[in-house]
């Protein structure tokens, strides 16, 4: 008998492939004629970048912050001119589990650096996962990561927080316009926003 275990990450707790280690363990004890094969998945959250990596796309590191705006080193998953950046791997809730919830000082401004380096590595095609965030900042981080500028009506800069959806009045250009437009961008989720249209 074979066993496909294809799991993914159990939030705050285990990831997908050691879920696919400890399932196959505990059920290789019952089951000791059968064969089980890991394919470890991830739908946009926890573990994304995990899972490309063990599918043949290449690791990149990064240097960002969490959703605090705390510097970190990340990971970025790359396939020839394509990046994958997992914004759970960056400014995620297992980021930030070291302090009280403070969701109106959470940023995604981190993913927007992430993406900014990974235009000047030469990337054409950008996919970010947004899942597992720990930021509800609208996305107000990452375009001030990407060098948009956030003002409010008296033209004052605006953090690049929850908060700062609050003030926010317009949003400048960014000096690395062409590089953005530059590349393809995809967003991975795995629910609708009915809100933001088809």
């Amino acid at each position: 008998m074979r066993v496909l275990l294809a799991p993914n990450a159990f939030k705050g707790s285990l990831g997908a492939r050691e879920v696919a280690d400890t399932t196959g363990a505990r059920l290789a004890e019952q089951l000791p004629e059968a064969e089980f094969i890991k394919v470890p998945i991830a739908d946009g959250g926890d573990g994304t970048v995990d899972v490309l990596l063990a599918v043949g796309f290449a690791e990149m590191g990064t240097a960002s912050v969490d959703a605090l705006m705390r510097a970190n080193e990340s990971r970025l998953a790359r396939l020839g001119a394509t990046v994958v950046i997992e914004l759970a791997e960056i400014c995620g809730l297992a980021g930030v589990q070291d302090l009280p919830p403070r969701p109106w000082q959470t940023s995604s401004l981190g993913v927007g650096l992430a993406a900014r380096a990974a235009l000047f590595s030469g990337a054409e095609h950008l996919m970010i996962a947004l899942g597992g965030s720990a930021s509800v900042d609208g996305g107000l981080g990452l375009l001030a990561g990407l060098g948009y500028q956030l003002l409010d009506a008296n033209g004052d800069h605006v953090s690049p927080t929850a908060s700062g959806l609050e003030r926010v009045s317009s949003i400048g250009p960014s000096a690395d316009q062409p590089l953005i437009d530059g590349c393809t961008w995809t967003l991975l989720v795995d629910v609708e926003s009915p809100a933001c249209g088809p």
